[in-house]
């Protein structure tokens, strides 16, 4: 999200960079509790598997996945509903301005958030699987896609 977005959204002025920046800081907070998440789905199917144990392989990604994809969905309507005072608080002395697009940016972004902790559960179990081919190929087309989205969107199919 961060350095990408930053980029597409630099010819649009300071605030709109200041914008984003300031959303981003709080959100990749967010995404380093998904990835610590991630890690530890990756050790426990790893470790399962190591010792020939698929079911409880199985079993840690489904709760990881059902408990992540739960959270992320709570996490974001408690933004969207709080997301005003979680831009004022992280904004400290930001102008009107920065702070409005800021709040704009944070609520397109946690929509990703169920999307990003299913996309992070699933290449962690499968990096602990020891397949690191398909995570590889689904994180990049993510990324291609991400690149695309934002460029439409900031720049206006719809506008």
């Amino acid at each position: 999200m961060g350095v990408l977005s930053t980029f597409l959204v630099s010819w649009l002025g300071k605030d709109a960079m200041a914008g984003v920046g300031l959303a981003d800081s709080f959100n990749m907070v967010i995404m380093a509790f998904f990835a610590a998440i991630d890690l530890g789905t990756t050790v426990v199917v790893a470790f399962s598997l190591g010792k020939r144990d698929r079911r409880r392989a199985r079993v840690a990604t489904r709760q990881s996945l059902v408990i992540m994809t739960l959270f992320a969905v709570l996490l974001a309507t408690l933004i969207h509903h709080f997301g005003e005072q979680i831009i004022d608080f992280v904004a400290g002395d930001a102008t009107t301005e920065v702070k409005a697009l800021a709040l704009t940016y944070l609520e397109l972004t946690v929509l990703s958030y169920p999307a990003a902790a299913i996309t992070l559960i699933g290449s962690g179990a499968l990096r602990g699987a020891g397949n690191t081919k398909i995570p590889l190929l689904i994180n990049g087309s993510l990324n291609i896609l991400n690149i695309i989205i934002s460029g439409i969107l900031i720049y206006g199919l719809f506008s």
